[in-house]
């Protein structure tokens, strides 16, 4: 394995952030429906708890790259970035197959 753990934070942190922002939204925007089968899942996302670790994600590669030079600084943005796109992507799958 190779990488630093800035690298490894700016790779997932897009899908903690997605999880916890969909929940959420569906949570505050939707009415609960009985037999959901999706529920535990909305549940677990929305959660303070979830909500939480999402933030503290952040937080920590937000400390993580304090230290970084300016190459460095891209190099995780260009990692951040492709994640969050594959992550658009993930959910956008869903939304055309509805």
């Amino acid at each position: 394995m190779t990488g630093s753990l800035a690298e490894l934070y700016a790779a997932v942190t897009p899908c903690a952030l997605g999880y916890a922002q969909v929940a959420r939204y569906i949570t505050q925007h939707y009415p609960r429906l009985p037999n959901n089968p999706y529920q535990t899942w909305i549940d677990t996302y929305a959660s303070e708890e979830f909500q939480h670790a999402a933030q503290e994600t952040v937080d920590f590669l937000t400390a993580l790259c304090k230290p970084l030079n300016p190459s460095q600084l891209a190099e995780i943005q260009q990692i951040f970035t492709t994640a969050t796109r594959m992550e658009i992507a993930f959910w956008q799958m869903g939304l055309d197959l509805a």
